[in-house]
């Protein structure tokens, strides 16, 4: 357990402890499932008490929208450098250079939001919006999407990422199971399986 640190006071040192919490949480996040990361092993990861730790996030849930802040901001710099072959491609290389995004992502609608307030999904949603704009109008200006669909294009390659992590991230006994040759057809990989979807929403036609 790390020794408990004294209170921040500057913003410098706050944004400081704020950066801290989240690079705590995402480490948690990482192994474990949402459900496993508890306040109390971040707080002591960071060495502050779990009520330090609720003047910066007043949950769990404000916590890991924080982190799907952080998640967007990967997307944003992936953006700004992605070089690839096709519109297809592009997107696919954008969505998984971040495992963060599409792991928050997976959970988003029928976890993360699950028990939030009125205000906080409000204020949650008006922060994906955002962040969808801005990742769209960075791929237009790439010459990835096409400005008249570029948010809807961001939407429907989130809509493939949620279907292909649920069907291949599933239970232990599960995942052991389709690993038998009687149950390899219902084995999935997450990222082939992705590009795979958004190849043929995005590639071209035959």
């Amino acid at each position: 357990m790390t020794a408990i640190r004294q209170r921040a006071r500057g913003e410098e040192q706050k944004a400081e402890r704020r950066r801290q919490i989240l690079d705590a949480a995402e480490v948690r996040f990482e192994t474990r499932t949402f459900a496993e990361v508890s306040l109390a092993d971040i707080a002591a990861d960071v060495g502050v008490t779990k009520a330090a730790l609720y003047r910066y996030f007043a949950s769990k849930e404000s916590l890991f929208i924080g982190l799907f802040d952080r998640a967007f901001a990967h997307l944003h710099e992936a953006a700004t450098t992605v070089d690839a072959a096709s519109k297809a491609d592009a997107l696919a290389t954008i969505v998984l250079s971040s495992r963060l995004y599409c792991r928050l992502s997976a959970i988003m609608n029928t976890v993360l939001e699950a028990n939030l307030d009125e205000e906080t999904a409000r204020a949650f949603k008006k922060s994906v919006v955002a962040n969808l704009e801005q990742l769209a109008g960075l791929l237009v200006e790439r010459g990835v999407l096409d400005a008249r669909n570029a948010v809807s294009d961001l939407l429907r390659v989130q809509e493939a990422l949620v279907g292909c992590w649920h069907m291949s991230h599933r239970s232990p006994i599960v995942a052991s199971l389709v690993r038998e040759p009687e149950f390899q057809l219902l084995a999935t990989d997450f990222e082939i399986s992705l590009r795979a979807h958004i190849a043929a929403l995005f590639g071209p036609r035959p």
